[in-house]
């Protein structure tokens, strides 16, 4: 961003003032984050086995993440199918069993953590003779979800279903969508822990699969009942990422049936070491919206 400060100086000057030079320090903040995530976040071995779920999810500063590899044994031809079936596969979830063999067997010595919402993975292709890679192209790949993650989430009951159903779900995943689905975990987490309350927002995976529950159970229907007015009951199933898991005894590892309700934004920010949390003004304004009629 470029700024004059020509007319101001000269007025300086005028005055009989000195003109003196300050540094600026560089901004910093979440925006340089998420430009990375964009582009994708290299880490090596070492740091993959550093890497803390939430969720179960890979993450990169409480930020959603898919991670892949960039140097597939892919061509060009084949990266550039839609989807591309024959290229490699991105992966949701660290404890994915097709991941962990990959690690295990000495294959992620260069990983790349992503949070895209185009569903692009920028890869290089392998020269079809030679198989050598070609670093001067790197192609926006419309990679497919790993199965394995898949079927460990059970993302939208996908254990349930039969192979071609499977296959379906896999082809026509809407990553935006998916996003939204989990956000409350990732603002759960970074809420607490920008508060320093490290203990809590620690989620597994089994969290995500008894948030789905519950949300299934409720119809997707905030249970909260702290207003003025009684029962929240608004209803938010367009909505899921303003729907989040509230354990009541404040201990985000007691999953039992009693300390476990869904909260919509709104509500959950009412709650006991939550008044902080921020509601984005768009969800404050539909959810009074709906509450009113």
């Amino acid at each position: 961003m470029a700024v004059n400060f020509k007319k101001l100086d000269n007025a300086l000057k005028i005055m009989g003032g000195t003109l003196k030079s300050f540094p600026l320090d560089p901004i910093t903040g979440t925006d340089r984050i998420e430009f990375k995530m964009e582009r994708g976040v290299e880490i090596n071995r070492e740091e993959f086995e550093d890497i803390e779920p939430i969720g179960g999810f890979l993450n990169f500063k409480n930020h959603h993440a898919f991670l892949y590899i960039d140097e597939p044994f892919a061509n060009l031809e084949e990266l550039r199918e839609i989807p591309c079936e024959r290229g490699p596969k991105f992966h949701i979830i660290k404890e994915c069993i097709t991941l962990q063999r990959m690690h295990n067997d000495g294959r992620s010595n260069r990983y790349i953590l992503i949070q895209n919402k185009n569903g692009e993975f920028p890869c290089h292709p392998r020269d079809t003779e030679t198989r050598l890679i070609n670093y001067d192209i790197k192609h926006p790949a419309k990679l497919l979800a790993c199965a394995n993650c898949m079927k460990a989430l059970n993302y939208n009951g996908y254990r349930a279903k039969s192979v071609p159903q499977r296959k379906k779900d896999i082809r026509s995943l809407n990553i935006n969508n998916f996003l939204k689905y989990y956000a409350p975990f990732f603002i759960d987490s970074k809420y607490y822990r920008e508060n320093k309350m490290d203990q809590l927002g620690n989620y597994s995976l089994d969290h995500t699969q008894i948030r789905d529950r519950l949300l299934k159970k409720t119809n997707y229907t905030c249970q909260g009942s702290e207003l003025k007015t009684g029962k929240c009951d608004v209803q938010l199933k367009d909505h899921p990422e303003w729907l989040h898991l509230h354990h009541i005894n404040g201990r985000s590892g007691d999953n039992s049936p009693n300390n476990i309700k869904i909260l919509c934004v709104s509500c959950h920010s009412r709650q006991p070491l939550h008044t902080k949390m921020k509601v984005p003004a768009r969800a404050l304004a539909e959810i009074k919206r709906r509450r009113k009629n």
